[in-house]
């Protein structure tokens, strides 16, 4: 609703929106023709899928979307998960995440 609000389109959509449980669903109702198109993240069209990006949203549209990543105080394998946060903010993470559509930051 952020892109269309940017875009001053609300009004024109909003009769017209169908929200689904999930990305999936989102991309299943498109691939059946059940829907003309759907609104996901770019990353979520690089799987193996009938569905095609058409347009994006303009930069500054919408809220950054962030993933954060922490490790539980009460977590049973605290040192695995330090070395998978260790493993996330590495060179090689950041090539794996380029490849599938995510920019990656340094962050607290």
């Amino acid at each position: 609703m952020e892109v269309f609000g940017h875009l001053g389109l609300v009004a024109a959509v909003r009769g017209k929106l169908v929200f689904a449980k999930d990305v999936r669903q989102v991309l299943a109702y498109v691939e059946s023709g059940n829907a003309d198109a759907g609104i996901v993240y770019g990353s979520d069209v690089t799987g193996p899928t009938a569905v095609r990006p058409v347009a994006e949203a303009p930069p500054n549209s919408h809220k950054k979307v962030e993933y954060p990543a922490a490790i539980v105080r009460a977590a049973a394998h605290a040192t695995e998960a330090a070395s998978f946060l260790d493993f996330l903010g590495s060179p090689r993470a950041a090539a794996l995440f380029k490849t599938t559509g995510f920019a990656t930051s340094s962050g607290p």
